[in-house]
């Protein structure tokens, strides 16, 4: 194993500048401090004070109440942090590079196309996948708390169609229905804010504009169709490539789609970082007046920097005294039965199959297996075998009955679906454990108010019935996937009425201690204009048995902290009262944030929810989790350079890296992402190696299918609950009063 980081030393000179400084108040913005300023000045806040540093030479000084000081990057490291990836920024933009993002710079090679050369077709060179590359400055300290400055660069790829939507209408390009982006020039002083970034979705071009739908400013329908591009999304590319090269599309969709795969592989990717790299050796860049940098080459793992350690493999539990266990859930499941078999939720099983008459033979095909058992056709992997679903889980015989229906016998498929289940209610009442929907791939595409999933769920959630889908295609998958088919949506099923299929064996402890997913989801039919905000809390115990979630959607989307607060207290307040604990019981909080979603308003909104609990003898920790952040670990002695599962790598006290995926389930595209894990300041429990650990086994404890998931199901499941509970809002069957009352405790989002 050789494990490689993008992480590169640089060597700033001197450690010490001139800078003119200011305090900041609470009644001061930032942003009237920057208009203050003459156009050649920088800015950065830290705490209590505002620094300027000039970046060109015709930059008037500021006045008071500005004050030269000299700060040393001792003093200071944050400002050095800043000043390395401002300067860097101006260095590749002089150098060419198109700026995506200013803060943690983000910028677009569009002088490289990926695609050059690789298509068997000549193609226009405005049609490309280009290299993008994010600098980030990383502060590492060693163990007697010395930092030092480093510069972390991520890359990845952009695909670009920077052919005017007008242009591509006029050669036959159908836009209808996909996304469109305003052009960073040539944009009217109304329309500026909007340049650069998505507007909205094609309806129809009219002549020289564009009829848009969804809106991301809703006093905007129309745009010029000479100033904007389609997005580069697959989809644009798929039906450029229709148009342009209608012969020959579908071969060089596939060699576009495998140039993206191979650009974005591990080695591929570090090989561009070392490219970058050298492309600023052996020069000094100049980060402003009197400082400067050199880049170095890339760091060591194993150094003091970035350590390395294993992860403890997840040990999966069978029973309520832990003796029967597994590392592997399926094997363990298929061996020992479900974690509560002892006391199971029901005794047999009752499912309802709603099918149109169609797929009738395949649904009673798929069905009697699932109830029978289905043989993995290679003998030599038996235990890929699926025993059937009472045996599954240690039940009595399941009891299937059908609702079969003519999909055209109302005016949309979704009237016909909605006629099925409220015959099939009629017939059956509510003495179903659960409803397995048949629909089909090309449904997903339907309209909400359309599409068959979520009408069964709004209309049996009422009724305290969960509901699953099963497509088609799934039915009639081969022998060779079926098993696994099968399998994944027996677990799921088990866990939707109720049951608990496994948990994960925990570290013991004097503390009682729950785990909870937090933060808040952007939910909802729209993609560019304003989305509903759900914020979320799910509590967990120590062994990933899920207790209790709570979704509520905020009143005031742009400053939800207090009620981000009470979705917390109310979660916590029934997670305590279901476990029993008592007043003045040591207890642990383990709080997992999804970064992406926030982070400062989350926190608050935590140490609120906790000062009301002054009964309990509390210690607390915020993690923030994110995987979205430039990291990127290439493992040098493996083929494809994939990092081995259940790695980590410290990044200082409070932070670490953690690999989900190692070679054995790597599927071949693009690169693995890390987790990044990194403890709040204002924890009070800081035990990064215990809980780096339970992010990582938490992570496959999921009970949504087999396949290891690459976030902890504390975020999984939140963010499956907020997104489902956004799409029903929009369902006239939906009531927000059922996820305080039945569904309040239940697996209904899986």
């Amino acid at each position: 194993m050789k494990i490689q980081l993008n992480l590169a030393r640089v060597n700033l000179t001197p450690k010490k500048i001139e800078v003119f400084c200011r305090p900041f108040d609470p009644v001061d913005r930032m942003l009237a401090i920057r208009s203050s300023l003459d156009a050649g000045w920088d800015t950065y806040r830290s705490g209590k004070n505002v620094y300027a540093w000039k970046i060109a030479s015709e930059g008037k000084e500021p006045g008071a109440p500005w004050q030269q000081a000299k700060i040393s990057f001792d003093q200071e490291p944050n400002l050095f942090v800043r000043l390395l990836e401002a300067g860097l920024r101006r260095y590749f933009e002089s150098q060419g590079l198109e700026l995506l993002r200013r803060k943690v710079p983000l910028l677009a090679d569009l002088n490289t196309n990926l695609l050059d050369g690789v298509l068997s077709t000549p193609c226009d060179r405005r049609v490309g996948i280009h290299p993008v590359y994010s600098i980030e400055g990383f502060l590492s300290t060693d163990e007697q708390g010395e930092r030092e400055l480093l510069l972390l660069v991520g890359t990845r790829t952009q695909w670009r169609l920077s052919i005017p939507v007008s242009e591509l209408t006029s050669a036959g390009v159908d836009c209808t229905g996909l996304g469109v982006r305003m052009m960073r020039v040539g944009v009217t002083e109304e329309m500026q804010h909007l340049a650069g970034k998505l507007v909205g979705a094609v309806v129809q071009v009219n002549g020289d504009d564009i009829e848009i739908s969804d809106p991301r400013d809703p006093n905007f329908f129309r745009v010029p169709a000479k100033v904007t591009w389609l997005e580069g999304s697959r989809a644009s590319f798929r039906r450029y490539f229709t148009a342009k090269h209608p012969g020959v599309s579908g071969r060089v969709w596939q060699e576009v789609l495998g140039t993206d795969s191979k650009e974005t592989k591990p080695r591929e990717s570090l090989r561009r970082v070392r490219q970058l790299l050298r492309s600023m050796s052996q020069q000094s860049i100049n980060l402003t007046d009197g400082l400067s940098v050199t880049v170095g080459s890339l760091v060591a793992t194993g150094t003091s920097i970035l350590s390395t350690s294993w992860l403890r493999q997840t040990e999966f539990v069978f029973d309520y005294a832990s003796k029967t266990t597994d590392t592997l859930a399926s094997r363990g499941l298929r061996r020992h039965g479900p974690y509560d078999k002892t006391q199971p939720p029901f005794k047999e099983a009752r499912f309802l199959i709603v099918c149109p008459k169609p797929y009738e033979p395949d649904a009673r095909t798929f069905f009697g297996k699932f109830e029978q058992g289905c043989i993995y056709p290679n003998r030599q992997k038996q235990y890929y075998d699926f025993p059937g679903f009472s045996n599954f889980v240690r039940a009595g015989r399941s009891q299937i009955e059908f609702a079969v229906f003519d999909p055209k016998a109302k005016n949309s498929i979704g009237a016909s679906y909605e006629y099925a289940l409220e015959g099939a209610l009629r017939r059956l009442g509510a003495d179903i454990n659960l409803c397995f929907v048949m629909t089909e791939d090309a449904h997903k595409e339907l309209p909400l108010e359309d599409d068959p999933y979520c009408i069964a769920k709004g209309m049996l959630f009422g009724h305290g019935i969960p509901v699953s889908e099963l497509t088609v295609e799934e039915a009639r998958a081969d022998k060779y996937r079926l098993p696994f088919i099968l399998s994944g949506m027996a677990l799921q099923a088990y866990a939707k009425m109720g049951g608990v299929p496994f948990v994960i064996k925990a570290d013991p402890d004097d503390r009682t201690e729950l785990i909870l997913g937090v933060g808040r989801a952007d939910v909802g039919a729209s993609r560019f204009g304003k989305k509903r905000v759900v914020g979320f809390a799910t509590v967990f115990k120590s062994n990933g048995d899920y207790l209790v979630g709570n979704v509520q959607p905020f009143k005031d989307p742009d400053n939800y902290g207090a009620e981000l607060s009470q979705v917390i207290e109310e979660g916590l307040r029934e997670a305590i009262e279901r476990e029993g604990v008592e007043p003045g019981t040591p207890l642990r909080l383990i709080f997992h944030n999804y970064k992406k979603s926030g982070g400062y308003t989350e926190v608050a909104a935590v140490e609120a929810a906790i000062q009301k609990l002054t009964d309990y003898s509390l210690e607390y920790a915020f993690v923030h989790i994110s995987d979205t952040h430039g990291w990127l670990a290439v493992d040098e002695d493996d083929q494809h350079g994939i990092a081995p599962r259940a790695l980590r790598l410290r990044l200082g006290p409070s932070s670490c890296l953690v690999n989900i995926i190692g070679p054995r389930e790597y599927l071949g595209k693009g690169t693995p992402g890390l987790l990044k894990v990194s403890i709040d300041r204002r924890s009070t429990y800081r035990d990064l190696d215990r809980i780096s650990q339970q992010v990582f086994d938490f992570a496959n404890v999921s009970w949504r299918g087999f396949n290891i998931i690459i976030r902890p199901v504390t975020i999984q499941y939140a963010h499956l609950a907020a997104e489902l509970a956004g799409k029903l809002g929009q369902t006239k069957y939906w009531q927000p009063s059922m996820l305080k009352t039945f569904l309040r405790d239940k697996k209904w989002f899986l």
